[in-house]
């Protein structure tokens, strides 16, 4: 890593995760810095640029790479799965962050993605986490990248231990746009506010208009 002036961290979501295809970055307290890596993200132009504020943990590898002064992103492909079409996707993301870079020649553009050539930023805060009230399977009641409003039933937890038990309904907090979907193990069901970023970060830690953005919508299903 001392050589490198920029790292991509290229994962694939994982077997648990059903998502768009997406580059995620988390808050970094150098204006500067922060505002390079929004623009390195951006330049993939996949359907989701997130900005994720999380827990760190010490010895993780943004953590490492920002506290000396590089600019790390991390791009999260598919749900554990490939296909061709899906293949094209990922494909197209890197060689456009390649041209953004000024390594290969070309035109980026957006992928199609649901018949759609999207590309879109957002921020979502710790604070946005909402836990599962219960055990249960979950049920979801909307789509990836659907677009929801403030109390539209969102999905419906089952419960695992009586088939006569009633079903819980859970419902969007906000306005919202559905985006990684999170099956674990654990019973923690994930939402979180974003907010469109300006790729143009300055001396502002982030700015533009609120909306809400369920990361991970459901949990353990144990099916």
């Amino acid at each position: 890593m001392p050589i490198a002036d920029t790292i991509l961290d290229l994962h694939s979501f994982g077997p648990k995760w059903d998502g768009p295809p997406s580059v995620i970055l988390h808050p970094i307290a150098d204006a500067n810095l922060m505002a390079k890596a929004v623009r390195v993200a951006e330049g993939f132009k996949l359907p989701v640029t997130l900005v994720w504020e999380h827990t760190e943990t010490a010895g993780m590898f943004d953590t490492v790479a920002h506290n000396q002064g590089k600019v790390l992103v991390c791009s999260e492909f598919g749900g554990g799965t490939v296909g061709a079409h899906a293949l094209a996707i990922y494909e197209a993301g890197v060689r456009n962050a390649l041209i953004a870079f000024g390594l290969v020649d070309g035109n980026a553009e957006p992928p199609t993605f649901l018949n759609q050539k999207l590309s879109r930023t957002f921020e979502t805060l710790i604070s946005d986490e909402l836990r599962s009230p219960t055990r249960g399977i979950f049920e979801p009641r909307c789509s990836i990248m659907e677009e929801v409003k403030k109390g539209d039933i969102i999905g419906v937890l089952r419960s695992k231990e009586s088939l006569s038990e009633g079903t819980i309904e859970i419902y969007a907090p906000t306005s919202s746009g559905s985006c990684p979907r999170k099956w674990c193990s654990s019973a923690v069901a994930k939402a979180a506010r974003e907010r469109a970023v300006d790729g143009a970060v300055g001396s502002e830690r982030l700015c533009g208009g609120h909306r809400r953005f369920p990361v991970g919508s459901g949990c353990d299903t144990n099916l």
